[in-house]
């Protein structure tokens, strides 16, 4: 009994840091997608320099969303679960 109680800690533990884990990087990229969207908004950017900063927004968006849908994902599963 007392291997099942231990297992079922660890397993918390991990989800738990897992899931503070995929919370600061979602507002980590949140911060960034604000600071980049502020970059294009600023007309003293070059084409060149804009091209740049909408090449990263676009890949720091992607990277938001595959959080989001993970996010989405998991709460699916456990609504069919319960």
């Amino acid at each position: 009994m007392g291997n099942k109680l231990k297992v079922r800690e660890q397993t918390l533990r991990y989800a738990k840091t897992k899931k503070q884990k995929m919370l600061r990087e979602e507002e980590e990229l949140e911060k960034k997608i604000n600071i980049l969207q502020r970059q294009t908004d600023s007309v003293c950017n070059n084409a060149n320099e804009k091209l740049a900063i909408n090449i990263q927004l676009e890949q720091k968006t992607k990277e938001l969303e595959k959080i989001t849908e993970y996010r989405t994902n998991g709460a699916l599963k456990m609504q069919m679960v319960q």
